[in-house]
């Protein structure tokens, strides 16, 4: 595998690792204090270590221009709400790998939509055939997790 193909790789699998693990963490905060609440102190934790890490000069951008974002692109945050709920959500009731797996699959229907139309100003990457044809093994998987 050349390196230039495996150097996004890398960070990738420990996304999805990381991933893999919020929902349960998440889920089990739940348990303890309820779902907007875990919601509530999952966000404000990020806030504060990412809040740090710009204190220390980590940061390599200018929040100064958050004015010149795209009013769409600060709709992450209350993604990111819907998204923790979401998971949390699926995993009491289809448990962390079924949930992840139909999750897995909206996430790249999404993004393959996405990327073959160009939407939010990106790269166009058409969609093939075999775009649709991994997609529907992901369901077959879904579907064979749950059995």
């Amino acid at each position: 595998m050349n390196r230039s193909i495996l150097l996004p790789i890398l960070p990738a699998l420990g996304t999805g690792a990381a991933i893999g693990l919020q929902g349960p963490m998440n889920s089990l905060l739940t348990r303890s204090i309820g779902i907007l609440e875990s919601t509530f102190v999952v966000l404000v934790s990020g806030a504060v270590v990412t809040g740090l890490a710009l204190l220390l000069g980590l940061g390599n951008g200018d929040l100064g221009k958050i004015s010149q974002a795209p009013p769409i692109s600060l709709a992450g945050g209350v993604v990111g709400i819907l998204i923790i709920i979401g998971v949390v959500f699926t995993i009491s009731k289809l448990g962390v790998a079924a949930g992840i797996a139909v999750a897995l699959i909206a996430q790249l229907t999404i993004g393959a939509l996405i990327d073959h139309f160009g939407f939010f100003g990106l790269e166009k990457h058409p969609a093939s055939p075999w775009t649709f044809v991994g997609i529907t093994l992901l369901v077959a998987g879904a579907v064979a997790i749950r059995r």
